[in-house]
């Protein structure tokens, strides 16, 4: 049984990581499941602290994930169109132009999100650069943060 936990924790770990990038898989949440599955292995015994820990912190994460980009493009002025346009961007841009379009598509989404709504190409490009450095920002906490746990099951075998 502790063969499989670990299996089954090292491949959560592992896509885990890859979600921190891929917005169709639940990335941090995955390294999360995996932590615990080793955790209820005979090969690690994380202390309540750790464990609680990093449950704050992928809840966070999640909320982070939903909340973040649309308040940064409305306190930056943009509108609800941006918000939307760069989460379809990064849709089509994963599925149409990997794995650049992941990167690029939010940007160029927001931007044509904000001239829909707006007209005026200087403040779509702006609300665009926010709506990017957003999504740059939580694509490498969550990276961080999944890459930590996946150090944690990984160590718990050495």
């Amino acid at each position: 049984m502790d063969i499989l936990l670990v299996i089954l924790a090292i491949s959560c770990g592992l896509i885990g990581l890859l979600g921190a990038f891929l917005p169709v898989l639940p990335g941090t949440p995955l390294s999360l499941v995996g932590l615990f599955l080793m955790h209820w292995s005979d090969y690690a015994d994380y202390s309540p602290t750790v464990l609680w820990t990093f449950t704050i912190i992928t809840l966070g994460i999640i909320l982070m994930d939903y909340l973040a980009p649309a308040w940064m493009t409305k306190k930056f002025g943009g509108s609800d169109f941006a918000a939307k346009g760069s989460l379809a961007g990064m849709i089509i841009g994963i599925f149409f132009f990997p794995p650049f379009g992941m990167i690029i598509g939010p940007f160029i989404g927001a931007f044509i999100g904000e001239m829909i709504a707006n007209k005026d190409a200087a403040h779509a490009f702006k609300v665009a650069c926010v709506s990017f450095f957003t999504f740059l920002l939580g694509t490498g906490i969550k990276f961080i943060v999944s890459g930590i746990m996946l150090f944690y099951i990984l160590h718990s075998l050495f």
